[in-house]
């Protein structure tokens, strides 16, 4: 069972759906001039990608964290960052070796750890800024099976954020409800 550290990470389980069409390229008439307009090149668009825990990345940016109760089968949306997205990954620490600690002794360790990578990426203090963070951890379960890694997760309260907030230090994020 992935166990999520925090209860502001309530705001970050409901799934949505992103979909998206390409219009068609413009094109140009028969008796098009050289001062004419040319042929415009759609821009693609971003596509979601659907991921498994153990193939999260630093800097990924999540849609909303997503699925079962077990680690492996945990999957997330991982969507481009110009995009409105819930979370963004920015910490993938280790947990270490040994017995399992018990969730109180994964949550402090992933906190720990969580809070000195906050301020690395953002390039200030959590307690600076109105961003928060959130961690999943591993079950004892998880832990026997091997998977000792958490996964540190960026948020706003104050809406989705869209665009990266590495490096955005005291500025602030941008949202959108």
């Amino acid at each position: 069972m992935l166990v999520v550290a925090g209860a502001s990470m309530l705001a970050l389980t409901a799934l949505t759906a992103c979909t998206s069409a390409v219009a068609p390229p413009a094109t140009r008439s028969a008796s098009a001039t050289a001062s004419a307009t040319p042929t415009r090149t759609p821009t693609p668009t971003p596509t979601a990608t659907t991921v498994a825990f153990s193939a999260l990345a630093v800097g990924d940016c999540l849609q909303d964290p997503a699925g079962s109760d077990e680690l492996e089968d945990i999957t997330y949306t991982v969507v481009s960052c110009a995009l409105p997205h819930g979370a963004e990954v920015f910490a993938l620490p280790s947990l270490g070796d040994g017995a399992y600690p018990g969730p109180e002794g994964t949550f402090a360790a992933a906190d720990d750890l969580c809070t000195n990578a906050f301020t690395s990426y953002v390039g200030v203090s959590v307690y600076d800024t109105s961003l928060n963070f959130s961690d999943f951890t591993p079950s004892e379960g998880d832990w026997n099976a091997g998977h000792r890694q958490a996964a540190c997760v960026i948020f706003s309260t104050q809406g989705r954020l869209v665009g990266s907030v590495k490096g955005i230090g005291g500025a602030s994020a941008q949202t959108v409800p």
